[in-house]
Formats: C-alpha cells, sequence, structure tokens
C-alpha cells in the first residue's frame, strides 16, 4: 500500500501519455546455452564443473630470455664507452642501440655490449675511438 504521506512525482508538462507510445521490441536476449555450445566428453564429464569453452588465447611472443649467470659470463668482455654530451651518447646509440647506461667505479658509462671473444671487444672499442669516444673493456 502506497505511503499516503509522500506525493507521487508530478507527470512533466510534455509527458507522452502511455497510450501513444509504440510497443517495446520483442526480447533480444540469449540464453548462455544459445552462445556457448561445448560437448562434455562422456569419460570426463563430471556434473559439478561447468564447461569451458574452448577460445584461443592470444600470444604475446615468446617469454624474455633469463639474464645469464656469472659462470655463463666468465671468459667474456663488456665494451663501455664514456659519453660526455647527449651528441656522444646519440653517437652511441646510432651505432649500438641496445647500448643503455650503467656505472662503473662510480663513473657513468654506457654498456656497448658483452663479447665472447677478447678481439671482437677490441674491435668494438676501436670503432668508438674511431668516433672520437672513450671506452675501456671490462673482463668478467
Amino acid at each position: 500500500m502506497p505511503d499516503p504521506t509522500v506525493a507521487a512525482p508530478a507527470a512533466p508538462d510534455n509527458a507522452i501519455p502511455a497510450s501513444t507510445l509504440p510497443p517495446p521490441p520483442p526480447s533480444q536476449q540469449r540464453s548462455l546455452s544459445d552462445v556457448i555450445a561445448v560437448e562434455p566428453r562422456s569419460e570426463q564429464f563430471n556434473p559439478n564443473l561447468l564447461p569451458v569453452p574452448n577460445v584461443p588465447i592470444p600470444s604475446r611472443g615468446a617469454p624474455p630470455r633469463p639474464a645469464p649467470t656469472s659462470s655463463q659470463l666468465r671468459g667474456t668482455f663488456k665494451v663501455m664507452v664514456e659519453a660526455r654530451s647527449s651528441n656522444q651518447a646519440s653517437v652511441v646509440r646510432s651505432l649500438y642501440p641496445d647500448a643503455f647506461p650503467t656505472v662503473h667505479n662510480d663513473r657513468a658509462l654506457l654498456q656497448v655490449g658483452i663479447f665472447s671473444s677478447r678481439d671482437k671487444a677490441e674491435q668494438i672499442l676501436e670503432n668508438l675511438k674511431n668516433k672520437g669516444l672513450e671506452g675501456l673493456i671490462v673482463p668478467l
């Protein structure tokens, strides 16, 4: 029973009488079984579990490789270069896009890479020196 102390909301002045409104459209609702059709395997059917649809999961590519351990790095050589200006850092990154900032003996440097042979590390360092950059090789 409606509360007599509460007034019914007044209809707005521009209200359309319900008798002139078109009927609502037919229901477009579908049941879950219309959307997901999964046939349970009789030998694995468990009435207490809901079926899971077979939906492909998008791949995000290969997982990242784990960082090498210190024993794996033994016998390798780090090439690091000092970039004293943003122009020098740009030169390093144009030659070696994967170079990244690091600190060695309290000096801010860019690590160009880790190489399995000293000859390759020296070749890289020579290339950097030819561009007017100073660097060093750190055996691991």
